[in-house]
């Protein structure tokens, strides 16, 4: 017996050892997951920052391209509209240069006339002065009042001839005018040609001409999520298996059933291509709201519309706000086409995608959603299931659906 406990206090240490063993080994390999985790955190966090600052690229180069095409289809159509006045200054020089050719013609024959009534009167000065003995006392009232017809006529010949070239030299002005304003086209046309070369040298894709490929317009929004991903089930369906009360939720309102109101907006999805709330304009997105939002000035926004039949949706009309939905009110804001502060924009639908960027001062709240509204007759028509959700309690829902991250 007393051999029997040296053996089992050496089997003690042993199973103790062992116990101690495998306890570091535990704590060291729960160790190397932790470091390993927080490694692929910051890998992700990384990659999140990473994919913004690409996206944000990837939005500013869409708007310049956008920009330069737009520059330049207005220059091109600025320099039709100067062709079009070249033609009219060369039809008015012309219409001026037969102008001037019939004055110069009917001057040209009014000095004929008056150099023709002066040498007459000429002629009858020299045949009086030969033979002034010969002439009676009765002919010389009759002679004198033909000397004042002559007289007013020639005033009369050379106050045309005044009057006629003063509108030469008029025409002349205006022909100079003209000269003068054909040359300043002509040079304006040159540098908007120039101009439309430099952007087009400096991005090819500005080119009106060709088609654009904008990278920012696809069928697929810029995040999907993997298809290995967990699914999260955010709300809980109850089925009912009575079938009265199924047979019930089925029946469908008459007017709804056929109207065309109900079944665009059914039918019709908001694709969100890009989506970007900063402070600065050029600024790093937002991940977290401060106080009263202050640090939420700017929101960029690209989406489309789409539907089973996408002519229903061109030339309607759409109208955008933006929801606090802790507060249930509306965020006053404007855009870069007008700064009227409004809590809505309106647009009409055209079959492109629409770029907005929203500018707000002064927003309370920490739940934000961007709504999408069809408008008909002033009566607003909310597209429910594309309400898409800015922020969460202050967190940017964006980031955290880029980021795949659990709460």
């Amino acid at each position: 017996m007393k051999n029997l406990i040296p053996f089992s206090i050496i089997g003690l240490i042993l199973l103790t050892g062992a116990f101690y063993a495998f306890t570091d080994s535990s704590e060291s390999t729960e160790s190397s997951t932790v470091v390993e985790l927080r490694q692929s955190k910051n890998l992700i966090a990384n990659q999140v920052a990473c994919i913004d600052e690409l996206e944000a690229s990837l939005y500013d180069f869409s708007f310049e391209i956008s920009d330069l095409r737009l520059q330049n289809e207005f220059l091109l159509g600025e320099n039709e509209n100067l062709r079009h006045e070249l033609k009219v200054q060369a039809q008015r020089a012309a219409d001026l240069r037969q102008d001037l050719t019939n004055l110069e013609v009917e001057n040209h024959n009014l000095e004929r006339q008056l150099e023709q009534v002066l040498i007459g009167r000429e002629i009858r000065a020299r045949h009086q002065e030969n033979n002034a003995e010969m002439i009676i006392a009765a002919d010389m009232p009759l002679e004198a009042v033909s000397s004042e017809a002559e007289e007013t006529q020639i005033l009369e010949i050379q106050s045309q001839i005044s009057t006629i070239e003063s509108e030469i030299q008029d025409r002349e002005e205006m022909l100079n005018e003209i000269a003068e304003e054909t040359k300043a086209t002509v040079t304006a046309i040159a540098a908007n040609e120039a101009k439309v070369n430099f952007n087009i040298e400096l991005e090819p894709a500005s080119d009106p001409s060709i088609s654009l490929n904008d990278p920012l317009v696809s069928n697929d929004v810029l995040y999907k999520a993997p298809v290995n991903a967990p699914r999260i089930f955010k709300e809980l369906v109850m089925v009912d298996n009575d079938e009265d009360v199924a047979e019930a939720n089925n029946t469908t309102d008459e007017f709804y059933s056929k109207s065309p109101i109900y079944s665009l907006i059914e039918n019709t999805d908001v694709v969100y291509n890009y989506i970007a709330c900063r402070n600065d304009r050029y600024g790093k997105k937002i991940k977290k709201l401060k106080r009263e939002a202050k640090n939420w000035k700017y929101t960029y926004l690209q989406f489309n519309l789409e539907g089973e039949n996408i002519n229903l949706l061109l030339n309607k009309e759409f109208r955008v706000r933006v929801l606090a939905t802790d507060l249930n009110t509306y965020v006053k804001f404007h855009t870069g086409l007008s700064h009227e502060n409004k809590t809505h924009f309106d647009f009409v639908y055209e079959g492109e995608p629409i770029k907005l960027s929203i500018f707000n001062k002064e927003v309370k709240g920490k739940s934000f959603d961007i709504q999408v509204f069809h408008l008909v007759d002033g009566e607003e028509y909310l597209l429910e299931d594309d309400q898409m959700k800015l922020f969460n309690e202050g967190i940017n829902m964006q980031s955290k659906l880029a980021a795949n991250l659990p709460k």
